[in-house]
């Protein structure tokens, strides 16, 4: 039967019950045609049709939309625009070498690579030297060229050697010093041995110190009369904050 005028059918095409702009289940292209906004807000919505509800169709707004498991998104990355994301992470508080790091490498293009901890470069200065020196001093002088001026920021110290005395009777001192102040834990005293005997010592600290303050390595002995003598000795910086 034609459908048309006298038939009594009315033709589909913009009819009662039809409409042209519908989107359809079995027509390809026709979303990709919908104009696109490419900057979309929160308060967008999109159509669904409810799993929990037989599939009703309901509108649910961007912001409500559930990222999880979507290609291209990742609600556990940590982002470089989003504050405290890193201190939410359970800490570790006593990391051991083996432990990894991520880095971006600048010498690769900036590429990401991981890192143990214990290949982290330390920041070292070191100041040496093999000549002999000597001292009468009562108060701590500086042990020649046992200085060093690394930079603001906090550093382990190790001043280390070996010195002897010509009485064995009194002392000889070896400390620390950190912006002209005396680090009382660093001394480390010889006494009672034999006269002109070398002994080792070890110096440890740990100071912190502004730009353009210096950490050195000073003796002393206890009479002025006394000659104290020191020979291979190095003083040692590591930066750790």
């Amino acid at each position: 039967m034609a459908i048309g005028s006298g038939t009594g059918i009315t033709p589909l095409g913009g009819g009662p019950g039809s409409d042209t702009t519908a989107i359809h289940d079995d027509v390809a292209g026709e979303i990709a045609a919908v104009a696109e906004k490419v900057s979309p807000a929160g308060a967008d919505v999109v159509l669904i049709e409810d799993s929990a509800a037989g599939n009703a169709k309901k509108r649910v707004s961007m912001t409500n939309l559930p990222l999880t498991g979507v290609a291209g998104t990742d609600v556990n990355a940590i982002h470089v625009s989003t504050a405290s994301e890193i201190s939410g992470i359970t800490e570790k508080t006593n990391p051991v070498a083996a432990d990894l790091l991520v880095i971006e490498d600048s010498a690769a293009g900036n590429a990401k690579k991981r890192i143990t901890i214990g290949n982290i470069p330390i920041a070292t200065s070191i100041a040496e030297a093999t000549g002999e020196i000597t001292t009468s001093s009562v108060t701590d002088v500086l042990a020649t060229t046992m200085t060093l001026t690394p930079g603001a920021g906090t550093y382990i110290v190790r001043f280390s050697g070996s010195f002897a005395l010509d009485n064995n009777n009194r002392s000889t001192f070896a400390t620390i010093y950190a912006n002209g102040v005396l680090v009382a834990a660093s001394e480390r005293e010889r006494f009672g041995l034999n006269a002109d005997s070398f002994v080792p010592f070890a110096c440890d600290a740990r100071v912190t110190v502004a730009a353009g303050q210096a950490i050195e390595g000073r003796w002393r002995v206890d009479d002025a009369g006394d000659v104290g003598t020191m020979r291979e000795r190095t003083l040692v910086l590591e930066k750790v904050d």
